[in-house]
């Protein structure tokens, strides 16, 4: 009997795909589909299908029809037909092709069923199930793989990744007969616990109605045998939109407690420790018990760096007949002392003018010394007028050059300070100059209102650069505390400061003091 009831229903499904073919004239494969998807449906949908097809393309045969551009709508009638109508098409059986996709449309959308399954069967492993009795709620699946069509289909991504898929998920029942299954979070974690992305539907923020499910996740110990870490989750490192990512700092301010209890090495580092202190959820600011400045040091040729303005004054040429010459800018000349040949204030003055600046002390010296000339050389008459005895002795002693010297030297060394002060302000833009010289400069930093000053993702995106740097560069002699301080100085240089300019006015002419000038008048007097 069993062998006669199976005979017959092969002869009817047969008999329906040669309807189907041979009457209606559909292709083979989408006969089969048909058939094999809608069974004693086949020939109503089919006829739906065909109205719809010649509508849009008069003269044409069904032949040509394809279902690349109804299946998804295909699938999701059958749903509706199922378990939203019981079976029973009778309400729906005059409707034409869209008439019946709006319908089921709607009755997705009711039961926002979206992209979810009907009696679906799980056969990925659980590894968190907070599933009653039944077997309806949520639970979490490792998908064992880095690349899941399915779960892209379900969540409206990419379902790809660089590390393993897991998927929150849940049954809640529709019907006496019908269950729905859907994916609410998708996330990439690796073998050694970094979670790199935990999204919603369409690459989302998961909402925080899920986050009593991913709290568990926290506890989970990891069970890989080939890795170091302990817990199924170390760490957050996201690799995608860190914005639509699950992030600790999306909990509570009562789950962020219990989990600092449960996992304080959630929260190491200098970051977490500070969003915990902002939270109050601890008492001390972890930027307090660091110290808060560093001495950044510049080479002489590195001024450029830090201060817009530099120009090159010379070239030095290599030995090497093939090398480059070594440009010498005009802050690595400031830094040497050596200017003179590069800021020239020489005039040759009139000794009348020179004479008017000299204090009565120098006076006395020229006159001492154009005695003890005379005496030296026999000169009997000697001028009484100051101007004139110095001109009468200028054969054997060159007082008003001396006096010139002393005023164009006075000059030089006003405008080298000059530069030097300009140089040094717009250095101590970044703070206090404890060194400046040939030897280079050194500027002691201070950071703690920069930080201070800097939004969440900023400064967590800076302390994540810090930690790569540290993890690429272990060797590094110096402390942690100024690596980091050192990375949020190069993103203010680099980000938000502009860089202060070194410029001296078109209109500045050095002054040259009356003491300072007399003070050198007396020194190259007391050489001749």
């Amino acid at each position: 009997m069993k062998l006669i009831k199976n005979l017959a229903n092969l002869i009817s499904e047969g008999s329906k795909i040669k309807i189907l073919v041979d009457k209606l004239g559909l292709s083979n494969p989408v006969a089969e589909y048909l058939d094999k998807t809608y069974g004693k449906l086949s020939i109503w949908i089919a006829n739906k299908l065909i109205d719809n097809y010649l509508f849009d393309n008069p003269g044409q045969i069904p032949a040509f029809l394809s279902l690349s551009r109804y299946r998804e709508d295909l699938v999701g009638l059958l749903d509706y037909i199922r378990v939203g109508l019981n079976g029973n098409i009778s309400s729906i059986k005059d409707y034409n092709l869209y008439q019946l996709f709006d319908a089921q449309k709607k009755w997705h959308d009711q039961l926002q069923i979206g992209s979810g399954k009907i009696n679906y069967e799980e056969t990925n492993k659980v590894i968190l199930d907070f599933r009653n009795p039944d077997g309806l709620g949520y639970y979490w699946v490792d998908l064992d793989t880095t690349y899941s069509p399915e779960e892209c289909d379900r969540m409206g991504h990419c379902g790809r990744a660089s590390e393993n898929l897991y998927s929150l998920r849940s049954f809640e029942k529709i019907s006496d007969k019908f269950t729905l299954n859907k994916s609410h979070i998708t996330a990439s974690i690796s073998d050694d616990g970094t979670v790199t992305q935990m999204k919603g539907p369409k690459n989302s923020k998961p909402s925080a109605q899920f986050h009593k499910y991913i709290l568990p996740l926290f506890q989970l110990k990891n069970v890989d045998p080939d890795s170091d870490s302990i817990n199924f989750i170390e760490r957050f490192r996201s690799t995608y939109r860190p914005e639509t990512d699950f992030q600790i700092w999306d909990l509570s301010k009562e789950d962020l407690m219990n989990l600092n209890s449960l996992r304080p090495d959630l929260f190491d580092g200098l970051y977490n420790r500070y969003k915990l202190f902002k939270l109050g959820l601890i008492e001390v600011n972890p930027f307090d018990q660091m110290q808060m400045w560093f001495d950044l040091k510049i080479d002489t040729d590195d001024i450029d760096r830090y201060v817009d303005g530099d120009w090159v004054v010379r070239q030095i040429k290599p030995k090497d007949p093939y090398g480059r010459a070594r440009k010498i800018g005009m802050f690595e000349t400031i830094l040497s002392g050596d200017i003179w040949d590069v800021i020239e204030y020489y005039e040759t003055y009139e000794l009348s003018d020179l004479l008017a600046d000299l204090n009565d002390i120098n006076k006395n010296k020229i006159w001492d010394l154009i005695n003890e000339t005379a005496n030296e050389n026999s000169l009997e008459e000697i001028p009484t007028d100051l101007e004139e005895a110095i001109e009468s002795v200028e054969e054997f002693i060159d007082i008003k050059q001396a006096l010139n010297d002393a005023r164009n030297n006075c000059y030089q060394n006003e405008a080298y300070d000059k530069y030097y002060e300009t140089l040094k302000s717009c250095l101590e833009f970044y703070g206090d100059v404890l060194q400046m010289n040939d030897e280079g400069v050194v500027i002691r930093i201070p950071m703690k209102d920069n930080i201070e000053s800097l939004g969440d993702l900023e400064l967590e995106e800076l302390i994540n650069q810090f930690m790569d740097g540290i993890e690429h560069s272990p060797a590094s002699k110096k402390p942690e505390s100024q690596q980091f301080l050192e990375t949020v100085f190069d993103y203010f240089t680099e980000n938000v400061w502009r860089q202060p300019k070194f410029q001296i006015s078109d209109y500045w002419y050095p002054d040259c003091s009356y003491d300072t000038f007399n003070s050198d008048v007396s020194d190259r007097l007391g050489e001749l």
